[in-house]
């Protein structure tokens, strides 16, 4: 049983603020191992993970790892920074942020949108007999358009949960895929951020146009505007299949059917182009993509002691127990409670900051 939610920063490191018990995989785990490369050190590990209410060292749900007893190769940076592997692993992404996919989005976009533009202005007359003339499964036509184009956007924007490769649920399993998470870490890595802005904020659970009030009240307009074209590729949907004019329809539905099919297109189009530069800016040896990296740029941080037994409040009173810290938060080097360093999200002053090598 959850007593608040898991899917923000401060939730999940609530969960795992008895870093120690999971010391035997998370330990092992290398600052710039790949996503690869950590998947294979977990799967290695032969654990299963369960969550189990103790008194450490006061009353405290949190994730546990269960193993067979081995002996386990520490990795212990206690060293310079010099001393630290930092090459720049190849970065994994999922198939909706890679790059290709998402000109082929934009190259989609761009074509129903000059396609629109056309059958709207220009003089062909025998497209537009054609547009016109064949009714039904022109229409049908623009629906699917409509569905493909907001299919195609939810994943980007929204994340989604899906199927682990394994039977049982495991560290491994995929969180979300989306520019919301990520855009939490961004900000973390420039530093000096309140709890509210980065940590407690939990994008992938907002409601539409409440999700966008919030952002723009926290001044984060990139998440204001990214919520904003999701909520309006729904009305595209409406309004896609009313392009096509036909003699029992007027000519202001026309008018505005063809209106916002254009300014959706045009920002739904901008948006991608923006979230395809934008995705390159995160700097981190590995994209947050699955409930173990996210739980390795956490293990054995400073701010876990902070927050051992907060699991068992409310989502609320959670927040505001954090808030009330009054601390400032960065994604970078720190030294955590094991005396080792490590990169990852911790409370302020930072070792140093993370950047790749030249």
């Amino acid at each position: 049983m959850l007593y608040s939610e898991p899917w923000s920063i401060a939730g999940l490191a609530c969960l795992v603020a008895d870093w120690a018990s999971l010391l035997e995989v998370f330990g092992v785990i290398d600052p710039s191992d790949s996503g690869k490369t950590l998947r294979k050190k977990i799967a290695s590990s032969g654990g299963n993970y369960r969550l189990v209410e103790n008194n450490y060292p006061i009353p405290h749900l949190g994730i546990e790892a269960i193993l067979e007893e081995e002996e386990k190769e520490w990795v212990n940076y206690s060293g310079s920074l010099a001393e630290i592997p930092t090459g720049r692993p190849r970065t994994h992404r999922p198939l909706v942020l890679q790059g290709w996919v998402l000109f082929a989005y934009g190259i989609f976009l761009s074509g129903i949108l000059t396609m629109v533009l056309i059958y709207r202005w220009s003089r062909i007359l025998d497209y537009e007999k054609f547009m016109s003339g064949q009714g039904t499964r022109v229409r049908l036509f623009m629906l699917c358009v409509g569905i493909i184009t907001r299919s195609l956007w939810e994943p980007i924007e929204k994340g989604m949960l899906p199927k682990s490769h394994t039977s049982s649920p495991t560290a491994d399993h995929i969180l979300v895929i989306e520019v919301r998470h990520l855009e939490v870490f961004r900000k973390l890595s420039r530093g000096h951020q309140s709890p509210e802005a980065t940590i407690l904020t939990d994008y992938p659970r907002d409601i539409p146009v409440v999700g966008e009030l919030k952002a723009l009240s926290r001044g984060d307009f990139y998440m204001a505007f990214v919520g904003f074209v999701g909520t309006l590729i729904e009305a595209f949907v409406v309004s896609i299949p009313g392009v096509p004019f036909e003699p029992s329809q007027t000519n202001q539905s026309f008018e505005v059917s063809t209106w916002l099919s254009v300014s959706v297109l045009t920002l739904v189009l901008f948006a991608v182009i923006l979230v395809f530069f934008r995705r390159r800016s995160a700097c981190m040896p590995r994209l947050p993509y699955s409930i173990a990296t996210v739980v390795v740029y956490l293990y054995a941080a400073r701010m876990l002691r902070n927050l051992v037994g907060l699991s068992m409040l409310s989502t609320k009173e959670r927040n505001k127990k954090i808030a009330g810290m009054e601390q400032t938060y960065g994604f970078g080097w720190t030294t955590s409670v094991d005396g080792n360093i490590r990169v990852g999200v911790d409370e302020e002053e930072l070792y140093d900051f993370y950047n790749y090598p030249s």
